[in-house]
């Protein structure tokens, strides 16, 4: 057990943990995301979530 905390404890100080780069890789894909959707919006185009919405609503208001 101690050697196992010993090991986690230097994988941490290194950052190089599994749990660690996990973590990393999911805050740089959220940070991304929301770059690129701002990006649009400054661009004047739709992002992904107005297009779905816009379909969704032309659905709704279309349905019999």
């Amino acid at each position: 057990m101690a050697d196992q905390l010993d090991r986690d404890y230097e994988l941490l100080s290194y950052n190089t943990h599994p749990a660690q780069l996990f973590i990393y890789e999911l805050r740089n894909n959220y940070i991304r995301d929301t770059n690129q959707e701002a990006d649009h919006q400054e661009k004047g185009e739709d992002t992904i979530f107005a297009a779905f919405e816009a379909e969704l609503q032309y659905f709704l208001s279309h349905k019999k």
